[in-house]
């Protein structure tokens, strides 16, 4: 991989670091790009780039690299941010995740509130399926740099503990506690101590966040990056969260529902269709 010059580049947190062209690379070929185009970019953003650069301008200046060659591929890079775009409330996330187990077959429940054996619970996500019955919860961060610390960890399995006291019959089977970003190591270490399962991004490794979404190509309907804000609102305060129900909708239906014009509607639709 040839660099054209060593810089650093300034995070989203405010934290200096130096650029890590493997890094990029390693997100580039995740996305789709082959070998040649993912050096090809990365020392075109280099040789743009000066000390101290933020990363969110190159990351942009890739994304627009990736968009004159391949607008999937350029769409798939974005998966991150699209993911920050459910926010800036959890509600949607909730949806999001709902709908992710929905389609590994469990029927699943919001914001469901049960009696515990001390106080009442309002859980996010119920997901059932034969034997099994899952406590998820899920905690939403609109900053990459946040993290789910060893309180939520805390909370959380206080509270599964509390609800399987209160329950006679059909207990919860297991706790999933889901983060839009990264999970501290301490909520790691404990998670695995005490039988929680964890679901972050990039954590567990293979099997995290990201690659429960790009393993079914169930992604947030948030990744058409050319889609404006009112239009996200409108389609999530609807219930259109995955981008795979989104694209297949009834355009008429969807006008009805959101007052978004059916012409403005089919211009996201066709390109959805480019990744699902």
């Amino acid at each position: 991989m040839n660099i054209m010059k060593k810089f650093h580049v300034k995070k989203k947190s405010g934290e200096i670091e130096e650029f890590n062209p493997k890094k990029m690379f390693r997100s580039l070929i995740h996305a789709g790009a082959s070998s040649e185009y993912a050096n090809e970019i990365i020392s075109k953003v280099s040789s743009d780039a000066y000390d101290g650069i933020p990363t969110s301008i190159i990351f942009k200046n890739a994304f627009k690299l990736l968009q004159k060659k391949d607008k999937a591929t350029a769409m798939k890079f974005t998966l991150k941010d699209a993911v920050y775009r459910l926010g800036p409330t959890g509600y949607p996330f909730e949806n999001f995740i709902a709908e992710l187990f929905k389609y590994k077959g469990y029927s699943v429940k919001k914001g469901y509130v049960l009696k515990g054996k001390c106080v009442m619970h309002e859980v996010d996500v119920v997901a059932e399926k034969e034997n099994e019955k899952i406590m998820i919860e899920c905690k939403f961060h609109s900053k990459p740099w946040m993290t789910s610390g060893i309180q939520t960890a805390l909370y959380c399995y206080a509270r599964f503990l509390d609800l399987n006291d209160g329950l006679k019959s059909n207990k919860f089977t297991e706790l999933t506690l889901v983060s839009s970003t990264k999970f501290s190591r301490d909520v790691r270490k404990y998670s695995k101590c005490k039988g929680i399962n964890v679901l972050g991004w990039g954590y567990p490794r293979k099997s995290g966040l990201s690659d429960m979404i790009e393993r079914k190509k169930l992604y947030p309907v948030t990744i058409i990056e050319s889609m404006d804000n009112h239009t996200i609102s409108k389609l999530l305060n609807n219930d259109y969260v995955l981008l795979k129900d989104f694209v297949n909708a009834d355009l008429k239906q969807m006008h009805r529902l959101t007052g978004i014009s059916e012409t403005k509607l089919k211009k996201y639709q066709d390109e959805g269709h480019l990744i699902v």
